[in-house]
C-alpha cells in the first residue's frame, strides 16, 4: 500500500505542476540531478524506429498537414529538426512529394 502511495503522490504532482515541474525553483534540486530527460521521449522513441517506421513517420506527418495554411507548413519542419535533424529532413521531403504529387493530379 506504501508504494502505491508514493506512485500517486508522484502521479498528482506532475498533473498539478505539469511535465517540467523540476524547472520551478522550489522543485529544482540543491545538486545536479542525472536523469534521462536529455534529450526526451521523442528523440529516444525516434532513433528505435528503423528505415521503414520512420519513412512511414514522415508521409503521415507531411499527409496530416494537408489543409493547414502554408506558413505553418513552412515552419514546422524547423521544429521538427529540434527533435532529430532526420525528422525535419524526412518531413520536408515528404512533404515536397506530395505536393509534386498533387500538381501531377491536376
Amino acid at each position: 500500500m506504501l508504494q502505491a502511495r508514493v506512485f500517486s503522490y508522484a502521479g498528482a504532482h506532475h498533473y498539478r505542476l505539469g511535465t517540467h515541474d523540476e524547472a520551478l525553483p522550489v522543485n529544482a534540486p540543491k545538486c545536479p540531478a542525472h536523469n534521462y530527460h536529455k534529450d526526451g521521449q521523442v528523440t529516444a522513441l525516434f532513433n528505435l524506429f528503423d528505415e521503414g517506421q520512420k519513412s512511414r513517420l514522415f508521409m503521415n506527418t507531411a499527409e496530416a498537414m494537408q489543409g493547414v495554411p502554408s506558413h505553418i507548413i513552412e515552419r514546422q519542419p524547423g521544429h521538427l529538426a529540434k527533435v532529430h535533424p532526420d525528422y525535419g529532413n524526412g518531413v520536408r521531403t515528404a512533404i515536397a512529394e506530395l505536393s509534386n504529387a498533387q500538381r501531377a493530379a491536376e
